[in-house]
């Protein structure tokens, strides 16, 4: 995370300069398997999109569901995840996508049952600085940084009836999101998340990870992720319904350095999460943007704790899901 931005620093050069043999498929892995998929091509920057798994478009009524060890959960509801002393495990796919020159991954999962008429309302899970989204869906209590909430939370996404799409940062999800990063902080166009974003919502509404809403999108992460999640607000007007952001601010700060410009008329409702002994990302930076939020008349809440630093924080995997349901 950002309190080894030196490590991020070095890690630049690599980022930029990445490349390498790209595949001409989207590619699609179930836990940890990789059965051939029809060739999706381009074609002069056009996507020429096969007709996707049949297990890539059911809400888990496929084999793999029936393998899915069952756990209960609280209304008495099987689980995608199984959650245990050993600690949180949740089943997922991975997807490649070819993007220009580079291969970006996405890792994802529908909610066990059938969908609502219109699909599964989607969630965007961004993860933090140097620690890859594949590794949010397992943890234990000894996972740093409150990683055992983290993975709790994605069950508990799950288990609320949202899908859950966790793309992973340039080089493997080694680095972190371009949202505060020059120059594409203030170019977000030519940044190549942005290039990720657009593919991504191409291939949500191409039914590519399932049958998901394109219309019912939230979004939701911790620090490098959680100034990505606001990226989703300043950037893409009115595609998300609601955001939640862990330990970070405003797309284009970082760190102490923040400055609030004026915000979007049509920004979500936003929920944020933060400690108090957080000295990674202040905890005021926070303030900084949440009380603009508040004075533009946009819904604000909080969840703060005194105890905690740069850390996804205790409640975070009840109180994100309550939050986005308000506004399905």
């Amino acid at each position: 995370m950002n309190k080894h931005a030196t490590i991020a620093l070095a890690l630049f050069a690599l980022l930029v300069g990445c490349g390498g043999d790209v595949p001409s498929a989207l590619q699609v892995r179930d836990m940890g398997e990789e059965p051939p998929v029809e060739d999706m091509g381009r074609d002069g920057g056009e996507q020429d999109l096969a007709t996707p798994p049949e297990d890539m478009n059911s809400g888990g009524s496929g084999d793999m569901a029936e393998d899915m060890a069952t756990p209960e959960i609280g209304l008495g509801k099987p689980s995608r995840c199984q959650d245990g002393p050993a600690g949180i495990e949740c089943d997922h796919k991975t997807a490649e996508l070819d993007i220009g020159f580079r291969t970006r991954e996405v890792h994802y999962q529908t909610p066990l049952g059938q969908p609502p008429a219109g699909g599964w309302p989607v969630v965007f899970f961004f993860q933090g600085s140097l620690f890859s989204s594949e590794g949010a869906w397992t943890a234990d209590q000894d996972t740093p940084y409150g990683g055992y909430i983290q993975a709790k939370l994605l069950k508990s996404l799950l288990d609320h009836g949202f899908a859950v799409l966790a793309p992973e940062t340039r080089v493997n999800g080694s680095t972190y999101w371009d949202t505060n990063i020059p120059p594409y902080n203030f170019g977000w166009s030519f940044a190549p998340d942005h290039d990720l974003m657009l593919e991504l919502f191409e291939r949500i509404d191409s039914g590519d990870f399932g049958d998901l809403d394109g219309t019912s999108l939230f979004a939701t992460g911790i620090s490098s992720g959680g100034y990505m999640t606001s990226r989703m607000a300043v950037s893409y007007p009115g595609q998300f319904k609601a955001l939640a952001i862990m330990a970070g601010s405003y797309a284009t700060c970082g760190g102490v350095n923040c400055f609030v410009p004026s915000l979007p008329e049509d920004h979500p409702p936003t929920f944020f999460l933060h400690g108090e002994q957080d000295f990674t990302v202040p905890l005021y930076t926070m303030e900084l943007y949440a009380e603009d939020l508040e004075d533009d008349g946009v819904e604000v809440d909080y969840l703060i704790d005194e105890d905690a630093g740069h850390e996804w924080i205790p409640g975070a995997d009840e109180k994100i899901p309550e939050w986005f349901s308000r506004y399905l």
